[in-house]
């Protein structure tokens, strides 16, 4: 796709449909009437259907913005949001917006693991969830799972868990 034009008023959407993912490229103008491009995610859940491939998405992204965003926003940290930003697998890492420029990444408050109000959430809605997804995989009553909350990210690199969150998180870990 060409060049992504910021309109004269209001804002431009451009809405990826990579596969199971999310990816928004938004344009408009600054208060100096600059093109301004704000990138909203960027990922595929592994496994799902692919519509386009993620390394062309990023492609059209750095052609759309001549290779520059003013703002990267990672809503938060779920492999269908995140994992465009890179790839790692048979130990070969690719950094796929090596070649755009970011002024500024913004990350969801969620995400911190020094806020105490985002750890009790985690807490609180992680063990639910890991709770009800053992318990519809086991074939079990929801109220006979005990889950245990674990510190992934005190974890050393590994090739399963990346020593992240994202592992946990996602269900990986249970």
């Amino acid at each position: 796709m060409p060049k992504m034009e910021a309109p004269a008023s209001g804002v431009k959407v451009r809405m990826y449909r990579q596969g199971h993912g999310d990816c928004f490229l938004l344009a408009f103008r600054d208060d100096n009437g600059e093109p301004f491009y704000f990138l909203i995610d960027c990922g595929l859940k592994p496994g799902s259907e692919v519509h386009h491939r993620i390394q062309d998405v990023v492609d059209d992204i750095g052609e759309a913005t001549e290779n520059h965003l003013n703002v990267v926003l990672i809503t938060h940290e779920h492999q269908d949001h995140v994992n465009g930003f890179w790839n790692q697998s048979f130990g070969n890492e690719i950094e796929r917006f090596e070649n755009i420029a970011v002024d500024h990444l913004w990350l969801a408050w969620t995400e911190d693991p020094n806020d105490d109000v985002a750890n009790a959430l985690r807490q609180r809605y992680g063990d639910t969830l890991i709770s009800l997804m053992a318990a519809e995989e086991l074939g079990i009553p929801y109220e006979k799972v005990r889950t245990t909350v674990v510190d992934t990210a005190s974890l050393g690199y590994n090739d399963v868990s990346h020593g992240s969150r994202v592992t946990y998180a996602s269900g990986l870990a249970t």
